[in-house]
C-alpha cells in the first residue's frame, strides 16, 4: 500500500502498559520533484487520516483535478499518505517497485473503508471477484439518488498460531442504502488507476493480511511507457543518486514498466 503509516508500539513505563498508536505520518519529504496536497480531515474514535498527501509534481495536476471533483460532488478525501520512505520494509503488503516510493501513488485513509459501511466515508465493493475493488463515496447532495450496495466490511481476527501475519480479518458483505458516488470511476477520469489486493489478502479467507488489501491505491500512470519506462526513471524524478544508493527500490532500477508492474 502506499505508505500507510505503521502503527507504533509504545511504552508507559510509570504504568507498564502499552499505547498503541494507530497513525503516525511517515511520508518522507525529499528535496526536489514533490509537492504536498491537503486531505480532508477524518476521525472515528481513535481511528485519524492524515493531513497531507506528499507526491511527485508530475501527478500533481491530474491529483488536483481529481480532488476538485470528488469535493465537488459532495465526497471527501482521506489519506494515509503518498509518497514512501525508502527505508520502508518490503514484506507481503509491500511491493519493492511500488509506485509510492516515485510519489505517483495516493492512499486514501485505509480505515475510511470496510469499518463501518452504515457511517464510512467510503464504500469498498467487489467488482467481479474479491480483490478487484470498486470504491463508491458518500454524499449528502440531495440531487443523488439512493442506491443499495453490497457493502465489504472486516471483522479483525486472531492470527493463526505461528504465523507472520498481522491485522489479520476476515470481510463479509452487508447491504447498504445511502446517496453515492462513483469514485473509481472519478480518478480513472483523471488517469489514478487502481490496483488488486495482494496474495496475502486472498490467500486465505479466515486471517487476511487488511494492509494487504489495497482498495485505497490509486496510481497515476501518465506518460509511462511500455516496453521503455524503467523504474529508476521515475525514482530519479523526486530522489538524488546519494539517496536512491544502496536502497531495496533502487536496486530495482532496471525493471522496467508492462503496463502492469515493473518486472
Amino acid at each position: 500500500m502506499a505508505d500507510e503509516p505503521r502503527p507504533e508500539v509504545k511504552i508507559d513505563t510509570r504504568s507498564s502498559t502499552t499505547v498503541r498508536v494507530e497513525h503516525v505520518d511517515r511520508q518522507s519529504k525529499p528535496p526536489f520533484g514533490t509537492t504536498s496536497v491537503s486531505a480532508d480531515a477524518f476521525k472515528s474514535g481513535p481511528l485519524k487520516g492524515l493531513g497531507t498527501w506528499v507526491v511527485a509534481r508530475a501527478i500533481e495536476s491530474n491529483f488536483n483535478a481529481a480532488l476538485a471533483d470528488i469535493r465537488g460532488a459532495g465526497g471527501v478525501a482521506t489519506s494515509s499518505g503518498g509518497i514512501r520512505d525508502l527505508g520502508a520494509p518490503v514484506d507481503t503488503t509491500r511491493s519493492s517497485t511500488s509506485f509510492h516510493y516515485t510519489g505517483r501513488a495516493i492512499d486514501l485513509y485505509i480505515y475510511s473503508g470496510m469499518v463501518n459501511p452504515a457511517t464510512d466515508p467510503y464504500i469498498v465493493t467487489s467488482d467481479g471477484q474479491l480483490g478487484t475493488w470498486r470504491v463508491f463515496a458518500r454524499t449528502a447532495n440531495a440531487e443523488v439518488v439512493p442506491s443499495t450496495l453490497a457493502a465489504l466490511k472486516f471483522t479483525r481476527v486472531k492470527p493463526p498460531e505461528n504465523s507472520k501475519k498481522k491485522d489479520t480479518v476476515k470481510v463479509a458483505e452487508v447491504e447498504v442504502t445511502d446517496r453515492f458516488f462513483d469514485l473509481t470511476a472519478v480518478f480513472l477520469a483523471h488517469e489514478f488507476h487502481r490496483i488488486p489486493a495482494k496474495e496475502s489478502f486472498l490467500d486465505d479467507p479466515n486471517a487476511r493480511e487488511y494492509g494487504a488489501a489495497e482498495w485505497w491505491h490509486f496510481q497515476d500512470e501518465t506518460g509511462l511507457v511500455v516496453g521503455q519506462t524503467t523504474f529508476g526513471s521515475l525514482l530519479r524524478q523526486v530522489r538524488t543518486e546519494a539517496e536512491l544508493k544502496g536502497t531495496s527500490p533502487f536496486n530495482a532500477k532496471d525493471k522496467v514498466w508492462n503496463g502492469k508492474t515493473f518486472a
